[in-house]
């Protein structure tokens, strides 16, 4: 949720680093608009909701898989800082991509806003996919489905004449600047993903193999009593 906003907003703080935040809009009034309620949103509830690592009976058997959450290894404030740099580091390279690719030939902001638009809701959608661990038709239709219908809404506002897309989602589809920068983007984003879910994945299974260890002490009783002493402390400590 923190990164699509982050990566979402990053180009347009660039671009106005560079135009002396003169409030030059680079992304159309419409789909600015819908970003967060139709491109983007559907895919996190989805996988905020439904997506699991391992089957609920595997969960019960094993109290062991709760570790990570009591060792904050899913959410602290270093893992909040990292998918806020994470998301200025995807949005800086977008920006940079897009504006410079067609740079060189003179070409217009909405232009340049509509590829680095359709960079941000492509990423920000293979990023859902990327992260995923249980991957169904429903998970694949409805992050597939996000991209496919700004696609849509994109060509419809590409042939209405009063609208700022007019004719510009044609020349975006048709240069090769656009498949190139987009393959390169979505490579190293994929890439970079891949390599921190490795180090992430092997710091959770790391934790719960020692904990697999202890399989006979451990209980759900247990794991109940230490989060409540962890609350406890934490209560504490934000008094003070």
């Amino acid at each position: 949720m923190f990164y699509k906003q982050v990566l979402f907003i990053t180009p347009i703080f660039w671009e106005g680093v560079f135009n002396g935040f003169s409030g030059l809009p680079i992304y159309e009034k419409y789909i600015y608009t819908m970003y967060n309620i139709f491109f983007t949103a559907i895919p996190i509830f989805w996988f905020a909701v439904m997506d699991t690592e391992y089957w609920k009976a595997k969960f019960l058997e094993n109290p062991s898989f709760y570790i990570i959450g009591l060792q904050n290894l899913c959410f602290s404030k270093f893992i909040f800082l990292r998918w806020i740099l994470y998301g200025v580091a995807h949005g800086a390279l977008v920006f940079f991509i897009c504006f410079e690719s067609f740079e060189w030939q003179g070409g217009s902001y909405w232009l340049e806003g509509c590829f680095s638009y359709t960079s941000v809701v492509i990423i920000a959608n293979i990023k859902v996919l990327n992260s995923t661990s249980d991957h169904t038709f429903f998970s694949l239709f409805i992050c597939l489905g996000s991209i496919i219908f700004y696609l849509i809404v994109s060509v419809i506002l590409n042939y209405i004449p009063s609208n700022d897309l007019f004719g510009v989602f044609d020349i975006l589809i048709y240069s090769w600047e656009f498949w190139i920068g987009l393959a390169f983007m979505c490579f190293a984003v994929v890439n970079l993903d891949v390599g921190l879910n490795f180090i992430s994945d092997r710091s959770k299974k790391h934790v719960i193999k020692m904990a697999k260890g202890l399989k006979d002490t451990i209980t759900f009783k247990k794991l109940r009593d230490w989060r409540m002493e962890s609350l406890a402390k934490r209560s504490l400590t934000w008094r003070s």
